[in-house]
Formats: C-alpha cells, sequence, structure tokens
C-alpha cells in the first residue's frame, strides 16, 4: 500500500480533508494514493508535516514510521518516558490494524 494513504489511513484523515489543507483537489490525493501522480516537492513536504512523519518515510526512504519531520513540541517535564512508550505501541498497534484491513480487502 502506498504510504502517503497507509498515513492518512493511520491519522484517520480523509482525502478531501486533506486536498484541503495541503491546497489542491481531492482527485489529485487520490491519485497520489494510487501512484498515478507524485507529490510535489512542496506538496510531499505540506503532507510529512500534516501527518508529522518525514519526507523521507512518505517518499519510501525510510522505514520508520515514526521519525518525524518536526521537533515534539511537548515538554519532557509533561511527558514521563512511561507515556511516550505507551504512544508510540498505540501508533504501531494503529498501523498494524489498518494494514491488516488493507490485506483483507486486497483479497
Amino acid at each position: 500500500m502506498n504510504r502517503i494513504k497507509l498515513t492518512r489511513l493511520v491519522r484517520e484523515r480523509s482525502q478531501k480533508e486533506i486536498a484541503l489543507t495541503v491546497g489542491v483537489a481531492q482527485p489529485t490525493v487520490s491519485a497520489w494514493e494510487n501512484g498515478k501522480k507524485s507529490p510535489s516537492l512542496e506538496n510531499l513536504k505540506k503532507l510529512a508535516q500534516i501527518y508529522d512523519v518525514s519526507m523521507d518515510y512518505l517518499a519510501g526512504v525510510s522505514e520508520d514510521p515514526l521519525l518525524v519531520c518536526s521537533p515534539i513540541t511537548v515538554p519532557q517535564s509533561k511527558i514521563s518516558s512511561i507515556e511516550a512508550l505507551e504512544l508510540m505501541e498505540e501508533m504501531q498497534q494503529r498501523i498494524n490494524e489498518v494494514l491488516a484491513r488493507a490485506k483483507e480487502e486486497g483479497k
């Protein structure tokens, strides 16, 4: 599955919402997700910022979906290591759920 689509599904965002945020038409987002078109560098940067992942991840260069392109803005004193680990585990679980759904839909 295309990483742009996978990341959108994990973040529970609609194509229409992403299109409005990026400033493109919804069919353009669909074309990116279906591999018919590639986003421009500027739009890839916007997507990475929206999804809080790196451009490298969206482009398939990095395998780490948790690699963020912007620093965490929550002060360390506000979040414990355990809370951070729980958040990472929750994200991994959501990714696994989306992958399982995609696998089922592909059958």
